[in-house]
């Protein structure tokens, strides 16, 4: 890592001599490519590789670098990477537009001419932009000219060198609590990259519960004397040993205050969190990217994996993938298991299981125990899901125990898991408990989900709904997606303590979907069913509840939606695009809609009668049987329930009917329809009972036959009960017309007025139209006007409007 990397023309390498000299006298390390390249070394590289990790960099802008393609490349870099730039302007030239354009909002320095003054000047302003005072030699002493790229090595300290090894042997071998010990000295005291070791302990939730509270003590010691790092570990324990937020931010905020990055990194997980400061993770973002400056491993790791997935801002998966792959190449252990993890699930690169593999065991073999999990589960389960051989199961299944003989979480749920499902070994939910339970001794969140999950269901232990409350709280003081989730499920269903009200899940979800992983996703969705309204009854996967806490709200449902289907969660890619593809509403984009479904359908294969339903009603995407056809097809080989299958069956027989009234040649496919539809129907398919009566309107009057009308009859009676609005109007049909009943029109009127009350437009009209009748002119203008309100047509209310007068 440098303080500053020079770009500039080889042509003005006696300038550059005379700024490293200058520079030299504050002690700053340079990156000279004249110094930093290795023969046989990738330039390109490793030019990117300097860049990213300099603090500033120093663009002397001459006449010769004014027109350099390779010093435009570097200032573009080193714009994308966000460093400053600071351009050392020598000579009197014009400008190049390109480079005037990217340089306009940095503060330069002009040298017109170069003179020896503005090079002290542009020294001094370094320095104090780094932090840095002038070197002062010791009496007698000759200057040392500090390191330039690569670093000189630091005189070595025997007893430094001992802990630092010992410490980072202990953490490859997993014995958390000896490394943390060992590398407490040499972490307090910057020496080589020991605060990352150490940082790689503290900096994880289900690591840093392995080490004891008096383990902390020397960091404590260290702080009081204004260590920043010490305080950042200070604020780690304080988050996650002792769960007081307040402190943590405090701490880490006092840190970051001193520059250190970790601080920096620090207040950036408080802000994205809302740990001890309100939740801001825009702010929270801006201290990432301060500490990422300071080439923070840690911080550029999330901000990678933030790009990748998009959490809190703007995916780029390529960009992503890039960063995590220079911490791999630098030797980050965490780097190796996430590009593994992106190659196994095809997360910006392409699915390569193999690759997954090799890299899970370099994450391994550099310390990364969580690799263990990983690699039992790719040699347990095949891409389907399915169980391997045996011989590949017993190989998976030795890895797991390899990490839970460290009590690796990871590993330990994992193992649970196994016992919990019974895939793998033999199910005892006795034994996933116990395991369940050791894993979250450690931390490990999924476990406190499982748990508070067991205990919630009854799953292998008694009911008992206070103790899935105390687990889950555990998961949601560790601010995680999984056990928010899991207390919202709690409270929306009525069985959190007393003093905690329903409403209190909308909280907790909300919480839990700003925090990704599948905990999100699940929170989305259930944000999505308490906001939704009953407007798609047929494409819906759990059934409409209104809740007297929560006002429905279309806008807030599509919301949660698009927020789960950037999670790339089939359900809501599914349900988004039924909205999507819905021309009627505000939030129509049939492209993106479409696009949504075929995501969607190979696991959710509902999406295949949705596109089915879009190609019957020829809207979206014109009528086509042989396409509805493949559709119905792709869903009854997902097993799609046949009732769904029917129902668009049946459609299609209608949509290729048309208006055209019964016939010898088409009664049969009027009759298809009914026999399709009339027992889902009457097992309240909703969607199913306006084609089903429609087809047997028309056979009624077509045929004439007694059948019809008491098909007719019977489900209009049944859907009537249920206060259906069709329901009503259908019956009241039938004792207008003396379908299968005598008519009785004080009875049709009776069921025109309920829905009409209901809103019914058709309802009010003709309750209107029927006082009309009988000459009740009054009420006949009150229901017409009622009609008219509803939004029936006007130029056939009007016509009876006119007769009345």
């Amino acid at each position: 890592m440098y303080d500053v990397f020079i770009s500039y023309s080889r042509k003005d390498t006696q300038v550059i001599d005379r700024i490293e000299k200058e520079l030299c006298k504050y002690g700053i390390t340079m990156f000279i490519d004249r110094a930093g390249i290795d023969a046989g070394t990738d330039w390109a590289e490793t030019i990117a590789q300097a860049l990213y990790e300099s603090e500033i960099v120093l663009f002397v802008w001459s006449e010769n670098s004014n027109t350099s393609e390779n010093t435009a490349n570097e200032i573009a870099l080193a714009i994308d990477y966000q460093k400053t730039i600071i351009p050392f302007k020598i000579g009197d030239f014009k400008a190049d537009f390109k480079l005037s354009y990217r340089l306009v909002r940095f503060n330069r320095i002009d040298a017109l001419p170069y003179n020896e003054g503005k090079v002290v000047e542009l020294g001094a302003k370094i320095a104090k932009v780094l932090g840095k005072t002038m070197v002062q030699p010791k009496p007698g002493a000759v200057p040392e000219r500090p390191a330039t790229a690569p670093d000189a090595p630091p005189q070595e300290d025997k007893r430094m060198e001992l802990l630092y090894h010992t410490g980072r042997e202990a953490l490859l071998a997993f014995r958390l609590a000896d490394a943390f010990k060992d590398l407490m000295e040499p972490a307090l005291n910057d020496y080589k990259d020991a605060r990352f070791l150490m940082a790689d302990i503290v900096g994880s939730q289900r690591r840093i519960t392995h080490i004891p509270k008096e383990s902390f003590d020397p960091a404590r010691h260290a702080a009081e004397e204004g260590n920043g790092f010490a305080l950042y570990m200070l604020a780690r324990e304080a988050g996650f040993l002792e769960q007081d937020h307040e402190l943590q931010f405090s701490f880490a905020r006092m840190s970051a205050d001193m520059g250190d990055s970790y601080g920096l990194f620090e207040v950036s997980e408080c802000y994205d969190k809302g740990f001890g400061v309100k939740k801001d993770t825009a702010v929270g973002e801006q201290y990432r990217q301060d500490s990422v400056r300071k080439n923070n491993w840690l911080a550029t790791m999330l901000h990678a994996r933030n790009l990748l997935y998009g959490w809190t801002i703007k995916k780029n998966p390529q960009k992503g993938i890039t960063l995590i792959k220079m911490l791999v190449d630098k030797g980050m252990p965490e780097a190796y298991y996430r590009l593994a993890y992106a190659y196994e699930s095809g997360d910006g690169v392409q699915k390569d299981r193999e690759k997954a593999i090799e890299l899970y065991e370099k994450a391994v073999e550099h310390g990364y125990m969580e690799g263990y999990s990983s690699l039992g589960q790719l040699y347990i389960y095949n891409e389907k899901g399915e169980i391997c051989s045996p011989d590949m199961v017993k190989k998976g299944y030795d890895y797991l125990m390899k990490g839970s003989r460290l009590n690796e979480t990871d590993s330990l749920s994992s193992l649970a898991l196994g016992y919990y499902t019974g895939s793998f070994v033999k199910q005892d939910y006795a034994q996933a408990l116990r395991w369940y339970k050791k894993a979250a001794e450690y931390g490990d969140t999924f476990s406190l989900y499982m748990i508070s999950d067991m205990y919630y269901c009854g799953t292998g232990v008694e009911e008992n709904n206070d103790e899935a409350w105390r687990w889950a709280q555990k998961g949601v003081a560790l601010s995680t997606s999984n056990c928010l989730y899991m207390a919202g499920r709690i409270c929306q269903d009525g069985y959190a303590p007393e003093d905690v009200e329903q409403s209190q899940c909308i909280r907790y979800y909300d919480e839990a979907a700003d925090l990704g992983g599948w905990g999100a996703e699940y929170a989305l969705l259930k944000l999505y069913e308490i906001f939704r309204t009953d407007r798609y009854k047929l494409y819906q996967l759990n059934d409409y509840q209104a809740y007297d806490w929560a006002e429905k709200d279309e806008a807030r449902a599509v919301t949660a939606l698009r927020r789960a289907a950037d999670y790339g969660n089939a359900d809501a890619q599914y349900l988004l695009g039924v909205y999507l593809t819905d021309l009627d509403n505000d939030y129509a984009d049939e492209f993106h809609g479409l696009d949504m479904l075929e995501q969607a359908a190979p696991q959710q294969p509902m999406a295949y009668i949705r596109l089915a339903m879009l190609s019957v009603k020829g809207a979206v995407r014109p009528f086509d049987e042989d396409e509805i056809r493949r559709y119905l097809s792709e869903a009854q080989d997902a097993g799609v329930e046949q009732k769904f299958i029917d129902f668009v069956t049946a459609s299609m027989y209608l949509e290729r009917l048309g208006d055209s009234d019964v016939t010898a040649q088409n009664r049969r496919d009027y009759d298809r329809v009914i026999d399709l539809l009339r027992k889902h129907v009457h097992d309240w398919l909703i969607d199913g009972y306006w084609p089903y009566t429609n087809a047997l309107v028309r056979l009624i009057a077509g045929t004439q036959e007694r059948q019809y009308a008491e098909l007719l009859y019977k489900v209009a009676k049944q859907y009537s009960d249920e206060g259906y609005i069709q329901g009503y109007i259908d019956l009241a049909m039938c004792y207008s017309y003396g379908f299968s009943v005598g008519r009785d029109m004080n009875r049709a009127m009776e069921l025109y007025r309920k829905a009409a009350e209901a809103g019914s437009d058709y309802g009010a009209y003709y309750l209107g139209k029927l006082y009309y009748d009988q000459r009740n002119m009054q009420q006949a203008k009150y229901w017409l006007r009622k009609a008219l309100e509803l939004g029936y047509d006007r130029q056939r209310v009007q016509e009876y409007l006119d007769k009345i007068g």
